[in-house]
């Protein structure tokens, strides 16, 4: 559990015009509607960490006491006790009084909850997270542990039966407390986490913390949380059924926005754009290659993460030429480099494949998101799909999905090929050449 930093806020960046969303978000929260647990489903590298610490401060502008705690998971799935993270989570967002008195009353269902498991548990949340948790939650487990250690089989027994009246206390106390003002814990990183405690999270909000005026927002990559739960009970069990039962509502955090109201732009387009304007380096890189980068971008559908690892590539790879790529270089032999470096960094499989001269048009494809080639030409041919065709005419080896020209679509072809990469020599497989020998340069090999 952490407190979200102040400086990040949407009125300090905001470049992706998703404070609209948290808004929403916070117009529903406050609405007759339950809509917890909420999710923000979103890929990895999407911006969600950033978004939800900036929804965490804005929940909590213009309000007395804060109302909205962030938790990263995956920094809490090595205490194996959801159970504790949660509470500690609430009661750092209560009043000293009103704290002492939840807690007393959670302990009884700590007790059954973390079993004789909590002795190691609570020493290991003392000694890592001593100055997360308030002093009153920390004395409380240190006192009782010796206690709950030593429970007998019969008294596991009681607890057992005695188990469902304790989470019903715990329950009325949440209840009881957070009649002035709900509280919203914002779950983040639960598709990094263990799979045992990313869907024990779950299993607990629904049968612990089901409280009204309790409110969960869970922030992952639903895709692998599917996944996760296949994991715990097999791949027989419909995951997304499963979650269902646990989910009121869901949203994806978008990949594009409206930086006018009105035409939607990608985030990544725009991320790179900001990148590259702060680094001399990648500026130059840019101004020599931008129609390629920005195709790649699009086609390789990258998150904000991704553009950052991709710009990361370039920068090393301009550090290693001396600056080969800029607006003074060959432009074809540009495009080129810049090809060579992403597939370098996103298929290494495909990279080694031109570096072989055996070149895998499939996965080159998959890694573009192109299915097949289509050698019917439109008007606005893009870069990329002249490129993949330079490939598919140096490949010797069949693809199904990519096949080499009849005659009449090699001379056309032929003809937008040199006709976009003029200074391009064709002998020998000089355009794959090109791309071969950018992706030996960034694997330090030449």
């Amino acid at each position: 559990m952490i407190n979200a930093s102040s400086d990040v806020t949407f009125e300090i960046r905001d470049e992706y015009k998703r404070k609209e969303i948290a808004i929403k978000i916070n117009e529903l929260l406050d609405s007759d509607v339950d809509i917890s647990p909420l999710v923000i489903d979103g890929g990895w590298g999407t911006g969600k960490t950033e978004f939800c610490l900036k929804l965490t401060n804005m929940l909590n502008e213009n309000t007395e006491n804060p109302r909205a705690v962030y938790i990263d998971a995956f920094k809490e799935d090595h205490t194996d006790a959801p159970l504790l993270t949660i509470l500690a989570a609430i009661i750092a967002l209560l009043p000293k009084n009103e704290a002492k008195n939840l807690i007393a009353k959670a302990l009884p269902a700590l007790k059954f909850g973390l079993k004789t498991g909590l002795k190691a548990t609570a020493g290991w949340l003392l000694k890592q997270n001593a100055d997360e948790l308030s002093s009153e939650f920390a004395d409380a487990i240190s006192d009782t542990n010796d206690a709950i250690i030593d429970k007998t089989v019969e008294s596991m027994l009681h607890e057992h039966i005695d188990a469902e009246k304790n989470i019903q206390t715990l329950k009325s106390a949440l209840k009881e407390i957070t009649q002035s003002q709900p509280l919203i814990i914002i779950i983040d990183e639960l598709d990094r986490c263990k799979p045992s405690f990313s869907v024990s999270i779950i299993e607990n909000i629904k049968h612990v913390f089901d409280v009204e005026n309790v409110n969960f927002i869970l922030v992952t990559n639903t895709a692998q949380l599917y996944a996760s739960i296949n994991h715990m009970y097999g791949s027989a069990v419909n995951s997304r059924q499963y979650l269902d039962k646990f989910i009121k509502f869901s949203i994806t955090l978008p990949t594009f926005y409206k930086p006018h109201g009105t035409t939607p732009t990608n985030a990544s387009l725009r991320h790179w754009k900001n990148i590259s304007q702060d680094d001399e380096t990648l500026l130059r890189a840019n101004s020599g290659s931008e129609k390629m980068i920005t195709s790649l971008i699009n086609h390789g559908e990258l998150s904000l993460r991704e553009v950052e690892t991709f710009a990361r590539h370039i920068k090393i790879f301009q550090i290693l030429t001396q600056n080969s790529i800029d607006s003074n270089s060959n432009t074809d032999y540009n495009y080129l480099e810049i090809f060579g470096i992403f597939l370098y960094c996103f298929d290494k499989k495909s990279a080694k494949s031109i570096l072989n001269r055996s070149i895998n048009l499939d996965a080159i494809g998959d890694t573009l998101n192109i299915k097949e080639f289509n050698y019917i030409r439109n008007r606005d041919q893009s870069t990329i799909q002249i490129l993949l065709y330079g490939l598919i005419r140096d490949s010797d080896y069949p693809s199904f999905r990519f096949p080499r020209p009849d005659d009449e679509q090699k001379v056309k072809w032929d003809y937008y090929l040199t006709g976009s990469y003029q200074t391009i020599n064709y002998d020998d497989k000089g355009f794959s050449s090109i791309v071969a020998a950018a992706i030996s340069n960034i694997m330090l090999s030449s």
